[in-house]
């Protein structure tokens, strides 16, 4: 009788009061990137970018607890591959990755070069020509460090970062920079490097970078994320994005279909 009599209020305020089931069971989310502008990247103590205002739109839609988080792109990378219930923004959508991670994208699309010095006299009619350089520095665990291993380059020095990456370049530690055309400029006006020292020595490929979500999180939590992606690709939102970043950036960035394409791109050395 004792037990009745606790259980009947209990029952009361659970009908009256029900729980938000779907709140109380959603995983906290690791949100993490990496720097790289235009994409992601701090700026006077708060991480930015087109990417990064993607991001922020996708969990308030999907109402995803968490905070983003400024990491090396490495310690990501693996957090990811290894950890459930991480996102990862924004990742190169390569087949080497692709049954590795859930997707959510692409965002945008961009082209992989390589970047010499400018009286270095480089320039290579196919990419893969490169293997005859006497060392290529690239970021640890980025996608173009994999396509290099995979391509039997084997005159690779992997880096903490794109700008060590681009700093050994400059000061002659390394013949070539595989960066791309929307990033390598800006990395370099930023950290007061002058951009006229450079070429572009060849164009590798197109590449369309994604939000990447670890394999064990819930399946709803990814089928939420896409979701997302989707409704913001049909409700101007997307468009609202590119063109604030337009005018921060001075280039033209516009929506073409469902992501983002960059037009008169800074990071195309001539």
């Amino acid at each position: 009788m004792f037990r009745v009599m606790i259980f009947l209020p209990l029952l009361t305020l659970f009908l009256l009061y029900p729980l938000n089931v779907s709140a109380v069971s959603r995983p906290r989310l690791r949100v993490l990137t990496c720097e790289e502008p235009p994409a992601n990247y701090m700026e006077n103590g708060r991480i930015t970018g087109i990417s990064t205002d993607i991001v922020r739109e996708l969990m308030r839609r999907t109402h995803s607890k968490g905070v983003i988080q400024l990491w090396p792109w490495s310690r990501a990378y693996n957090t990811a591959l290894h950890e459930a219930d991480v996102v990862l923004f924004t990742a190169g959508h390569t087949a080497r990755r692709d049954r590795l991670f859930y997707w959510v994208g692409p965002l945008f699309k961009k082209r992989w070069i390589f970047l010499a010095r400018r009286k270095s006299g480089y320039h290579f009619s196919d990419w893969r020509l490169a293997r005859e350089v006497k060392s290529i520095v690239v970021m640890r665990d980025d996608a173009r460090a994999q396509l290099l291993r995979e391509a039997g380059f084997r005159n690779v020095i992997e880096v903490g970062s794109h700008l060590q990456a681009l700093r050994m370049l400059a000061a002659g530690r390394a013949d070539l920079w595989p960066t791309s055309d929307m990033e390598a400029a800006l990395i370099a006006r930023r950290n007061g490097i002058p951009w006229n020292g450079f070429t572009q020595a060849a164009v590798i490929k197109d590449i369309y970078p994604a939000v990447i979500i670890s394999k064990g999180t819930a399946l709803k939590v990814v089928r939420d994320w896409q979701r997302a992606w989707e409704a913001m690709s049909g409700d101007g939102s997307l468009t609202a994005i590119a063109r604030r970043w337009s005018q921060k950036l001075k280039i033209d960035i516009h929506l073409q279909g469902r992501m983002l394409v960059f037009g008169g791109r800074q990071g195309a050395a001539e």
